[in-house]
């Protein structure tokens, strides 16, 4: 009886080249947005602190109508709620995180630590939409009027960044770690991510395994074939 040297199954992994594209693809575009909410908090920030310092003691408006012969006189006072800095710097802070969360190689808590700090980010965003619209149309000047106009158009269109950024987050987390969803086992894992791979398998041959073969003869019973396996290190 022959007795065959052993042999060994090792499993290569290698990563799948349509998933690879896949990520690189996902995190270009959650980078692009990242930047955008960036450039777009600041400049919340900055109008904020604008309309704040021009608006922020107040402007007197008043009107005048006329009723059955008699003149009314309405005067009221508006002033500055800061809804650019206290709304735009959620976004600054989504867009912060978004950067490195794009990049990250071993981090998968970042990118769903991005993907709710865009969501609470929209919230204030259209928050700051909606603020602005109205002060707008309570300011008495005109330059509180345009800037209060330009900070609602840079809410409205944060919060659809912002809505767009955290919608890719969760593909880029699945594709990324190779979890069944967003979630994965643990939102707040730190560890080291295993991406999705493919399989293959090979065998290899134990290199230092030899078979000798020794005849013994035993008479008169005849030839008796004995095969001893030795193992060198």
């Amino acid at each position: 009886m022959a007795t065959m040297a052993p042999q060994s199954t090792v499993v290569m992994t290698s990563a799948t080249p349509a998933q690879s594209d896949k990520i690189r693809n996902y995190r270009k575009i959650i980078y692009g947005l990242a930047v955008t909410e960036i450039v777009l908090g600041s400049l919340s920030m900055l109008l904020g602190v604008v309309i704040t310092a021009v608006g922020g003691s107040g402007r007197s408006s008043t009107y005048y109508s006329s009723y059955s012969g008699y003149t009314y006189r309405y005067t009221y006072r508006s002033f500055s709620v800061g809804e650019g800095l206290w709304c735009g710097i959620w976004i600054l802070v989504a867009g912060s995180i978004g950067v490195p969360a794009s990049r990250t190689q071993d981090k998968a808590c970042l990118i769903n630590c991005h993907m709710g700090f865009a969501i609470t980010a929209a919230i204030f965003a259209f928050i700051q939409g909606i603020t602005s619209s109205t002060m707008a149309a309570l300011y008495g000047s005109s330059l509180l009027m345009g800037l209060s106009s330009f900070l609602a158009f840079v809410g409205f269109a944060s919060f659809v960044i912002c809505i767009v950024s955290a919608c890719y987050c969760c593909p880029l987390y699945t594709a990324f770690t190779g979890a069944p969803n967003c979630c994965g086992n643990c939102c707040c894992d730190s560890g080291t991510v295993q991406q999705p791979v493919g399989q293959q398998t090979v065998y290899v041959q134990q290199p230092n395994t030899q078979v000798q073969y020794q005849q013994t003869q035993i008479p008169p019973q005849g030839v008796q074939q004995q095969y001893v396996v030795q193992h060198h290190p």
